[in-house]
């Protein structure tokens, strides 16, 4: 009797684990409290990202998740190899009247080598983002 016990519980642990695996397996938006997310990238892996929002209070939660999908599909774009991209970072700061968000991501360039790049953009209180420079 105990061994039939054993082995309802670890198929039960079994079927936990599975389920809380591919919970994570999708992409994710942050609120503003959030340490991480879930994003996928270039080789529609999912990867969590780190996430920090400084002087976010007054920032509304669906202006947020819009800025925060059109940064990162923004950031990927800036990659020649679109496929490559792999999402490290999205931080964003209050700027006088908007917010600046910095993206790090990695990806490799039109000659395979890879490296870390960083994209930054502002967006005003609807949520609308614009390009600024990369580093």
């Amino acid at each position: 009797m105990k061994k039939h016990n054993f082995k309802k519980f670890i198929s039960v642990i079994l079927i936990f684990t599975s389920i809380s695996l591919f919970a994570q397996e999708k992409t994710t938006i942050p609120k503003k409290d959030s340490e991480s997310f879930f994003w996928k990238g270039g080789d529609e892996k999912f990867y969590n990202v780190k996430f920090g929002c400084g002087d976010c209070e007054e920032l509304d939660n669906e202006i947020l998740e819009k800025a925060v999908m059109n940064v990162m599909v923004k950031s990927k774009y800036k990659l020649k190899n679109k496929n490559s991209f792999i999402p490290k970072e999205l931080l964003i700061l209050k700027n006088g009247e908007k917010f600046t968000a910095s993206s790090k991501y990695l990806g490799t360039n039109s000659y395979g080598a890879e490296g870390e790049s960083e994209s930054f953009f502002e967006f005003n209180d609807k949520g609308e983002v614009t390009f600024l420079f990369n580093k």
